[in-house]
């Protein structure tokens, strides 16, 4: 346990606004990290678990969504949807490597970050206010645990962009062990929720969500490979927001 926790603290403040004491201690090592993603992720969705609990339990549905939405982005400090904005930003508007990578570190929102912040967070709602009531506790655990292994993924598998300010300093040596980590962790936790009483049709949505999930994280990840020879900190963040949105879509679907 003394190993794992200023990991653990090093992962929690890395990914969350949530304090915590240690983390200063792996700054040589913040790779080492990386396996704990998940458990952020299992961390926020217990977090948003009773949240939703309680604000549905004193607010109508609509109200109990956007508090739940706001917060999420509380937790998280929205640096996820501020990679999104900035990669829109930046590959939008870039003729060029260098280009993009000057629009993705400039702080100013362009229209097209605007517009795909508002869809993600109208999104977002809309989706926690669909959640079916009978698998929405589980569809809140699941959410955060995928996406974030999603940003393993790409830490793991795919370069840092030349030019990228945290690619280098936080995840240059990781690489697949670290993922076999992550999903081991994540194989746990899905082991769990079925030994608690998920239903196979559930567990179906979960092998889609997730599998839809990696595919779109793969299609990120190699055009910005593609574009700026690599991945950075706002592409894993792009990587979360839509991963989230996307398996949040499939669990809202009516056909299970």
């Amino acid at each position: 346990m003394r190993k794992i926790a200023p990991k653990f603290c090093f992962a929690l403040t890395l990914l969350t606004r949530i304090p915590c004491r240690g983390r200063q201690q792996l700054l040589d090592n913040p790779e080492r990290t990386v396996p704990l993603f998940p458990i952020v992720g299992l961390l926020l969705g217990l977090i948003l678990f009773a949240l939703d609990y309680l604000f549905r339990l004193i607010f109508p549905p609509g109200v109990a969504a956007i508090l739940l939405l706001t917060s999420y982005i509380f937790l998280t400090g929205g640096i996820h949807l501020d990679g999104l904005s900035d990669m829109v930003d930046g590959f939008s508007g870039g003729k060029n490597r260098s280009r993009v990578i000057e629009i993705m570190h400039d702080p100013h929102l362009g229209a097209f970050a605007v517009i795909a912040l508002l869809l993600t967070l109208l999104l977002k709602v809309w989706l926690f206010l669909s959640l079916p009531d009978e698998i929405r506790g589980l569809a809140l655990l699941i959410m955060p645990v995928f996406s974030r292994w999603m940003m393993a993924l790409s830490i793991c598998k795919y370069p840092t962009a030349p030019g990228s300010r945290i690619g280098y300093t936080l995840v240059g040596k990781a690489g697949n062990n670290h993922l076999l980590a992550a999903s081991y962790l994540v194989l746990l936790i899905i082991a769990s929720l079925i030994f608690f009483g998920a239903t196979s049709a559930f567990v179906l949505q979960t092998a889609i969500a997730f599998a839809a999930a990696v595919l779109m994280t793969i299609g990120i990840a190699s055009y910005s490979r593609k574009v700026i020879d690599g991945l950075t900190g706002d592409v894993y963040g792009t990587v979360n927001e839509l991963s989230e949105v996307l398996i949040l879509l499939v669990f809202t679907l009516k056909h299970f």
